[in-house]
C-alpha cells in the first residue's frame, strides 16, 4: 500500500514537533530476513525512491485510526539498535480492475453471463 511515512526519532531520539524528518512516500512492503542466529525477523520497509528506503525492524502496531497508522520497532544505526516510531498517512491507489489483472497475469477472460 503507499504511504507517506515519517519517522520520530533521530538515532533513537525523539524530534521535537517543530523538528520532524523529512516525509518518504513510497509503498509499504513487509518482509521476512533471516538473521545471523537462524531466527527470522519481520521487517517494514517503505522504498521511497531517491529519498532513501527506511527499514523497521519487529514493527508493532501502536495506533490505527482513518487513514494513520502509527508503527514502533527498532532501526539500525551503524553497529547500534535504536528505537524508532513511524508515522503513516496512507495515500488513495484507484483500485485495479479485474481485466487488468488477467491481463498481467496472463489469465483467460471470463466470459460475462447473459
Amino acid at each position: 500500500m503507499k504511504a507517506e511515512v515519517s519517522a520520530r526519532r533521530v538515532k533513537g531520539r525523539i524530534q521535537p514537533w517543530n523538528r520532524q524528518a523529512a516525509l518518504v512516500v513510497g509503498h509499504l512492503t513487509t518482509t521476512l530476513k533471516e538473521a545471523h542466529d537462524e531466527r527470522k525477523v519481520v521487517v517494514l520497509s517503505v522504498n521511497g525512491g531517491d529519498k532513501g528506503n527506511l527499514q523497521l525492524f519487529e514493527p508493532r502496531l501502536i495506533c490505527a485510526g482513518g487513514s494513520e497508522l502509527k508503527f514502533t520497532g527498532y532501526e539500525r544505526v551503524e553497529y547500534c539498535w535504536v528505537i524508532q516510531e513511524w508515522v503513516c498517512e496512507l495515500q488513495y491507489e484507484p483500485p485495479v480492475s479485474d481485466a487488468v489483472i488477467r491481463t498481467r497475469y496472463g489469465l483467460p477472460a471470463i466470459p460475462l453471463p447473459r
